[in-house]
């Protein structure tokens, strides 16, 4: 059961109640909600937290769905399902209990579950009212338990003191649900004193079994943790292996490149991984500060090993020319660049210079590039900044907008809970006590708004959508739009480039590639749509693309208020409206396709 073990080894949590609730619901009942609108992702750290976060979704949407019917029933003056009832209001307190242990697996669904299932029993406890005819019934069966109730309270109280945790929890938890199948009926006058007799022995139990857990749930996440010094070392070898291959003429440094920047980008992934795992369970002190040391040798080590690639390529190739070959290694740094922030140009200058000075061909073509290109990108900088300027006082910024408090005008809050009528609030949150679902669809009343963001990283793939990263909570994503033909041909006379002669500086060859991949300084639109998720588990547990959304070198700023496992992490579908290039400006005329 899932109160009844704290052994790590064996499975973390029983199922068996839970589908043994099942059966008293009909397997036909809809979610109260339409759909799902958050993510459930589980950080999954610990076994069977999944399938315990699945199946208490499932259960919770089944019961609320019955407190809805049933609220309906009685109002057309019909008779309740009342029986389920009890046994949804006594469930709904299990699914409380279950739910602070998954907070103790380090589960942001642990919280979101507790809230839900909180609200759900508050609820179902309005229809004793409508039940009187029961009170007298319900109330002799808990006179009845006297004795056993005293009798369990104390043996229980006696295990705990013997180091039996888990079987004194178990004893008053089968105790505390016979009984709440009865409490349902009755008002708080008529079940106060026999709730205050067991709930606090339970509740206390449950506290000390779950901080018990919480320990053995971290030595697990500490051994996950401690895998960032293999990233680190794994990747200092297999670079240095891959410039040993090509020092002796194995192997291609624009291949190398591209290697370069899926690897980088899998450990720095899997650094920032083990970073949010650290903060889900706690993990604080050494283990942040051998993470940051592991992202910063791995970039320390990415530098050097592209360093080392630009003195290979500077040697090898001699079947091609020497400024063509130079001309190829800049466009192939162009992509990890990007990823990088853009900010490898100043970092890898001495590196090039050393390659253009062993040649004076290429010194000559390199130094009269940059400097015949030089003013016209300039002004073109300038003008394209400007022209941003204009337009974008009628976009607020939105990482203004994110904690800007207002009321929601989109939300779907269930009729039994009238109590919790939307707030004037931020509706995105970098975290909150409210249900997950609530929140989500209450952020999608952002929907249509005019914002404006920061730079973008162009997409892995053709035809996929180019990301804003993560700043604080949120991070936008939109569909690159196409760059008129005329725009384009304009850039590259502009930087001399033609198909036979490609620019020979990075600043040149980004521009170029920002058209191409759609990276571009600003964008501005109107929001197409809002998600969240917890941030541990956009990090902790990410999807394989989430590698290539995240800076280079750089951690996640995940809430500083604790616990790390209530922070949240937004995400913003963005229509462009226009687009801020380095050379240009661009409005877009017409809505940009996400399908």
């Amino acid at each position: 059961m899932l109160l009844g073990s704290v052994r790590i080894g064996q499975r973390a949590i029983a199922l068996a109640m839970w589908l043994a609730a099942l059966s008293v619901l009909s397997p036909k009942t809809h979610a109260a909600i339409s759909g799902e609108h958050y993510s459930t992702r589980p950080l999954g750290v610990i076994d069977g937290a999944a399938k315990q976060i699945a199946l208490m979704y499932q259960l919770l949407s089944e019961w609320e769905q019955l407190t809805i019917d049933s609220v309906s029933r009685m109002d057309a003056g019909d008779s309740i399902p009342h029986e389920k009832l009890a046994k949804a209001f006594a469930r709904s307190y299990q699914g409380i209990w279950y739910a602070k242990q998954l907070q103790a697996m380090g589960e942001p669904a642990g919280y979101d579950l507790e809230t839900r299932f909180t609200l759900l029993r508050n609820a179902l406890g309005g229809f004793s009212n409508s039940l009187q005819k029961h009170h007298q019934a319900e109330l002799s069966k808990l006179k009845a338990l006297t004795e056993v109730r005293r009798d369990t309270l104390a043996k229980a109280i006696e295990m705990a003191r013997s180091g039996q945790l888990s079987n004194a929890e178990k004893s008053v938890r089968d105790l505390h649900l016979r009984q709440l199948l009865s409490v349902f009926y009755l008002p708080y006058s008529g079940y106060r004193d026999f709730e205050n007799e067991v709930a606090p022995v339970h509740n206390r139990l449950i506290d000390d079994l779950n901080r018990e857990r919480q320990q053995q749930y971290a030595e697990k996440a500490q051994a996950v943790v401690a895998q960032s010094a293999s990233v680190v070392s794994d990747f200092e070898t297999d670079s240095q292996r891959v410039i040993a291959e090509l020092k002796s003429a194995q192997g291609d440094p624009v291949e190398a490149i591209r290697w370069l920047d899926e690897r980088w980008s899998q450990d720095n992934l899997a650094i920032s991984k083990t970073r949010a795992i650290s903060l889900a369970f706690g993990l604080a002190g050494d283990a942040a500060a051998n993470q940051q040391q592991a992202l910063h040798q791995i970039d320390q080590q990415a530098i050097s090993m592209l360093e080392a690639l630009i003195d290979v390529a500077s040697q090898t190739g001699s079947d091609q020319p020497t400024i063509a070959r130079y001309a190829e290694f800049v466009q192939a740094v162009v992509r990890l660049n990007s990823h990088c922030g853009n900010s490898l140009n100043e970092r890898l200058q001495p590196a090039f210079d050393r390659w253009t000075n062993q040649s004076p061909e290429l010194t000559t073509a390199v130094s009269t590039y940059h400097q015949a290109v030089k003013q016209p990108m300039l002004w073109m900088q300038r003008r394209a900044a400007e022209q941003s300027e204009q337009k974008k006082r009628d976009y607020l910024e939105l990482d203004h907008l994110t904690g800007k408090p207002m009321k929601p005008t989109n939300a779907d809050r269930p009729s039994i809970y009238l109590n919790q009528s939307p707030r004037v609030r931020p509706l995105t949150p970098a975290n909150s006590n409210l249900p997950y679902n609530w929140l989500e669809i209450e952020a999608n009343s952002l929907v249509g708004t005019l914002v404006r963001t920061g730079q973008s990283f162009p997409p892995m793939n053709a035809g996929e959508a180019s990301w804003v990263p993560f700043s604080q909570s949120y991070a936008s994503h939109f569909m690159p739009p196409k760059i008129p033909a005329l725009i384009r041909e304009h850039v590259e006379a502009t930087l001399l480039v033609t198909q036979s002669h490609p620019p020979l500086s990075l600043p040149a060859a980004i521009a170029i590639d920002a058209i191409d991949r759609g990276a571009f300084l600003q964008i501005g639109g109107t929001i197409r749509s809002v998600a969240m998720s917890p941030s541990v588990v956009r990090f902790g547990n990410p999807v394989p693309e989430m590698s290539q959304r995240v800076l280079l070198g750089k951690f996640h700023n995940f809430n500083s208020s604790p616990p790390a496992t209530r922070s949240l992490a937004w995400e913003f579908e963005l229509d462009p409206k226009w687009i801020q290039h380095q050379l240009f400006f661009l409005e877009i005329e017409t809505t940009v396709s996400t399908k």
